[in-house]
């Protein structure tokens, strides 16, 4: 199947295909499938700027499928770009929080700690009024707490856990719930 795929897309015949696009996506699917994961997530890559623009219900899915199967090869750099990527193409879509919850968690593996910080400050901006984050939200502000304890910051650490028993309790969250961690 892949061939075929491959055909539709490469061979200049099919240039004006009704079917080029399409096949894009089923090229990446094929290489995911078939564990070529560079391929896929560069097909997957290729397909979105080929949509780009439009409201195609796989978008999405490529996006975070890329980001993925960059995160699975090890590159946690571009995943976490990638997934930021996620977080502000599909705003609004629901995933857009874990999307971007995963990229801070990739930066802190990385230790890279600006873009971890900044990433963190997005995710608590633009999700501690949605409902069924105030849980990530807290896990958020205590991680910039833990990051400023780390650089020797405690003024700013002392801050940033004030604000998560403010939270905590504004939230009216019980202790020994999921929250409480």
């Amino acid at each position: 199947a892949a061939r075929i795929f491959e055909k539709l897309v490469n061979e200049p015949r099919s240039a004006k295909s009704e079917f080029k696009t399409e096949s894009v996506f089923e090229l990446a699917e094929n290489y995911k499938l078939f564990f070529a994961f560079e391929k896929a997530t560069t097909t997957y890559l290729t397909y979105l700027q080929r949509t780009e623009g439009t409201d195609d219900a796989n978008r999405p899915y490529a996006l975070f499928t890329a980001a993925r199967l960059q995160e699975y090869a090890g590159n946690l750099k571009v995943a976490a770009q990638t997934y930021e990527r996620y977080a502000e193409v599909f705003k609004a879509r629901d995933d857009s929080a874990t999307a971007l919850f995963r990229a801070s968690e990739l930066y802190d593996k990385l230790q890279d700690r600006d873009p971890q910080r900044r990433v963190l400050n997005t995710f608590i901006t633009r999700f501690s009024n949605t409902q069924g984050m105030g849980a990530k939200v807290l896990e958020a502000m205590l991680q910039l707490g833990d990051l400023a304890t780390a650089q020797g910051k405690p003024k700013d650490a002392q801050k940033y856990y004030a604000d998560v028993v403010k939270e905590y309790q504004v939230r009216g969250f019980t202790p020994g719930t999921a929250a409480a961690g």
